[in-house]
């Protein structure tokens, strides 16, 4: 049987949603109602099955993890994906130098601001003075082109989702017949 990127990834999902609800529990309540010894054998042939259950899934799971990542080694997807990681830890640097609104004032208002500080008499008492001032460092013209930089960030990550939803469809996997057997037992496919 042979999947497609996209879907063998939905698959994977719907897989480890079975693995966890597969529990295995190792104790059993019984009542004074209970025939300890049946509910024990009982209890540890639902061990069993569950821990083979588990198994199976995690054996097909990791098979088609290993034929997904060749796939996407060899197709590129791998690249691209390291691409769009990179797009959004430099996106998150800029945007908020593209959102910034507190620039560099000109040379004579931050001189004169720096003047007001030094004439600032000191306190008397116990009362506080202001020792320094907070500016804006970055020139406004700057601003524009970090909010172009972040623009054409997000127009180049978005061409590459597109190659990446296109590559996604268009490479598959083969599954073998046992692992489609296993998928079909616990209706999964």
């Amino acid at each position: 049987m042979k999947l497609t990127l996209r879907k063998a990834n939905a698959l994977q999902l719907l897989i480890n949603e079975k693995i966890a609800a597969t529990t295995l529990a190792t104790a059993v309540s019984v009542s004074r109602y209970d025939d300890p010894c049946l509910l024990v054998i009982s209890a540890a042939a639902n061990l069993q099955e569950s821990l083979s259950k588990k198994r199976l899934l995690l054996e097909v799971l990791y098979s088609i993890r290993q034929a997904a990542s060749a796939a996407n080694q060899s197709s590129g997807i791998s690249d691209i994906l390291s691409e769009v990681a990179y797009i959004d830890k430099l996106t998150a640097a800029l945007k908020p130098l593209a959102e910034n609104s507190q620039f560099a004032p000109a040379e004579e208002v931050l001189r004169e601001a720096h003047a007001d500080l030094k004439k600032e008499a000191a306190p008397v008492g116990y009362g506080s003075r202001r020792d320094a001032f907070t500016t804006g460092f970055v020139p406004q013209g700057w601003a524009a082109g970090y909010v172009k930089e972040v623009s054409d960030l997000r127009k180049r990550k978005q061409s590459l989702s597109d190659k990446l939803l296109e590559l996604n469809i268009s490479n598959e996997i083969e599954l073998s017949d046992q692992e489609e057997e296993v998928l079909k037992k616990y209706d999964l496919i």
